[in-house]
């Protein structure tokens, strides 16, 4: 059985967890092969938009049981070794160059809620639960702290870290690491749907050029921003997806994006 199913349809690439009777829960051989499907993804031109979801009950209970019992007798590199791999398996969600929407129902618990972080776009069924509770076990959540950080802002990261409870839909949209609710699973297909319709009409280029102008700018002074920002927009401009926009919108047409497509 594979840990992660991926498939293609209609440009959508659909990665879906697979341990439903582990509740999707991370080891290392699931995180491997997520990072492995997101580089894939990341590079396959004929993918416009990634949609993740969770088979079965939970969307990801964070880290599997067996793997983190097996971490008490680990030594220091090997913990370390694990932990830059489930970094770098956040990291390449986050900078995926596609709009990467999440499907969230049933449980999200700490690596489940950084795999959220990571995702441009979070619909939540409304009874979702998620949490940070790490601190209980005497853990921090370190790999996943600077993708939530950039998501929630201090200020919550630090309060649900150190609260380390439960935390309702609600309050995951109150705080801006969710977009979107629904009632039931329907609605979730059904939102999930309408944003991948609304990213497929975009040009594919600036989708990937706006998510890496959004964190190369973001920490920038505005007199360091001037620069970089002005030189972004002149070069785009000079760039043949460019101009199909903008010729396409002066002849009341809709772009043909598909024909930058490989």
């Amino acid at each position: 059985m594979d840990l992660i199913n991926y498939n293609i349809q209609n440009a959508v690439a659909t990665v879906t967890l697979n341990r439903a009777d582990k509740h999707n829960a991370l080891n290392p051989a699931m995180i491997s092969a997520l990072q492995e499907t997101f580089v894939q993804a990341a590079q396959d031109s004929k993918v416009q938009v990634v949609v993740v979801r969770g088979e079965g009950i939970s969307f990801c209970a964070g880290a599997d049981l067996h793997w983190m019992k097996q971490s008490i007798d680990m030594h220091k590199d090997e913990n370390l070794t694990s932990a830059l791999a489930l970094y770098d398996m956040y990291h390449a969600i986050y900078t995926c160059p596609k709009p990467v929407l999440g499907a969230i129902h049933g449980n999200a618990f700490g690596g489940g809620v950084g795999m959220i972080a990571c995702m441009d776009v979070a619909i939540m069924h409304k009874d979702a639960i998620l949490s940070l509770s790490e601190l209980k076990l005497g853990l921090i959540p370190s790999t996943i702290a600077p993708f939530l950080l950039r998501k929630v802002g201090m200020k919550h990261l630090k309060y649900y870290g150190l609260c380390s409870q439960r935390i309702s839909a609600v309050q995951g949209q109150s705080i801006g690491l969710v977009h979107h609710l629904v009632d039931n699973k329907p609605d979730l297909d059904t939102e999930i749907a309408r944003h991948v319709d609304m990213f497929l009409e975009l040009s594919p280029q600036a989708i990937a050029r706006y998510k890496k102008m959004c964190e190369d700018v973001q920490f920038l002074s505005l007199s360091e921003a001037r620069g970089v920002t002005s030189e972004e927009i002149a070069d785009i401009r000079t760039t043949e997806e460019a101009q199909e926009g903008l010729r396409a919108f002066f002849e009341k047409r809709k772009p043909n994006w598909k024909k930058f497509l490989a």
